[in-house]
């Protein structure tokens, strides 16, 4: 009951990209803060999550929005906001780097473009990263509800142990995670001189802010910010299938596996108890069981 998983990378494969054209690195201002979007497909989003950060008490420093769209995006309106149109970009974590190689400032908030900031989203998050110097990353909150369900929940809790689990615990200087979502999570920016997001995953990305996740833990703590609360709509728009995600869930959670774990007997029973959980869900949803599927791993896979 597998499908193909890729071999690791070598050392070189993930190289810290520089600055493109002639722009010179400069020294980040303190509490300087970009806002880097990735967008494709999704001109009324994007329209909104910029109206959002225009309309906030706290301005940031930079907005940049990485379009990859089949045709590029008219954000005239929106003049304070850094418009890089590439659809050459082959997915998420490289439409993120690419923003990274653009900016300047000493934090960086990533979101999605089917998120809308509140007034005082921003200046919440800015007051966390001043509170805690000893975290490295925060999570701003989503308050919209999205029900993924009782058995969702008990499945997570059942199946996902060890490395695949997602914690939340209190702390006596806030909450801390083991993991930042990718809809609003914000880091130092001198996390990125040592760090960017795989660009071995492509299109969509899946999971690829847990795994990002993982390797930032090892620099400082991850937390919630306290009052950074946003909007997340979850776009119908240019969104993957429950088959599709299902499939970049089994190829790519594997990868992320062998990428950071030591395949030691304990580690192999771990994979193995995931692995029958994923099945469950499959067999659940109507879709089969992984061996069914024939999988091109690490690949685009078109929405």
């Amino acid at each position: 009951m597998s499908l193909e998983v890729p071999p690791l990378p070598g050392p070189s494969a993930y190289p810290v990209r520089r600055r493109r054209g002639k722009r010179t690195k400069t020294v980040a201002a303190p509490e300087s803060i970009a806002i880097i979007i990735a967008s494709k497909n999704r001109p009324t989003n994007i329209r909104t999550a910029l109206a959002s950060i225009e309309s906030g008490q706290f301005k940031p420093t930079d907005v940049v929005v990485v379009d990859q769209s089949d045709t590029a995006y008219d954000l005239s309106d929106f003049p304070a906001a850094r418009h890089i149109y590439d659809p050459s970009i082959p997915g998420l974590t490289a439409a993120r780097n690419r923003g990274v190689s653009e900016v300047d400032c000493e934090r960086i908030l990533f979101i999605d473009d089917d998120v809308a900031l509140m007034p005082t989203t921003l200046g919440a998050l800015q007051a966390a990263f001043s509170r805690c110097p000893d975290a490295v990353g925060f999570q701003c909150d989503d308050v919209e509800t999205h029900d993924a369900g009782r058995l969702s929940a008990l499945l997570d809790a059942l199946f996902e142990r060890g490395f695949f689990s997602k914690r939340r615990r209190k702390t006596p200087t806030g909450i801390e995670v083991s993991w930042l979502g990718g809809f609003a999570m914000a880091y130092r920016s001198s996390l990125f001189s040592t760090e960017r997001f795989d660009e071995r995953l492509s299109g969509y990305c899946f999971g690829e802010d847990w795994e990002f996740s993982l390797r930032a833990s090892r620099y400082g703590r991850l937390l919630v910010a306290e009052g950074a609360e946003l909007h997340h709509y979850h776009s119908p728009v240019n969104r993957a299938g429950a088959r599709t995600l299902c499939k970049m869930r089994w190829i790519n959670y594997q990868y992320f596996f062998r990428k950071h774990r030591r395949q030691n007997l304990f580690d192999r029973l771990l994979l193995a108890w995931w692995k029958l959980g994923e099945a469950y869900r499959w067999w659940r949803a109507g879709l089969g069981l992984p061996s069914t599927l024939k999988a091109a791993p690490l690949k685009p896979i078109e929405l």
